[in-house]
């Protein structure tokens, strides 16, 4: 899956990452403070479910948009 990852009114500085089945050790979008609002596009292979998974390190609001998606 391709799409627009932002992070906007977090409560304080973190990391949002996105992902199939398990959390995995690296970030899709890191952010140093409360105020800042920040996009990324990101690519993400889908679970078996069809569905991606997100996790944020504190509280914030996530904003998603799907570009596409890539077949095998």
């Amino acid at each position: 899956m391709v799409k627009n990852v932002a992070v906007t009114q977090a409560a304080g500085p973190g990391w949002v990452a996105t992902y199939p089945n398990s959390l995995p050790k690296v970030s899709t979008l890191n952010f140093t403070n409360a105020e800042q609002t920040r996009s990324v596009p990101a690519f993400s292979p889908l679970a078996d479910d069809g569905s991606v998974r997100y996790a944020s390190l504190v509280p914030t609001d996530l904003v998603v948009d799907v570009v596409g998606f890539f077949s095998e």
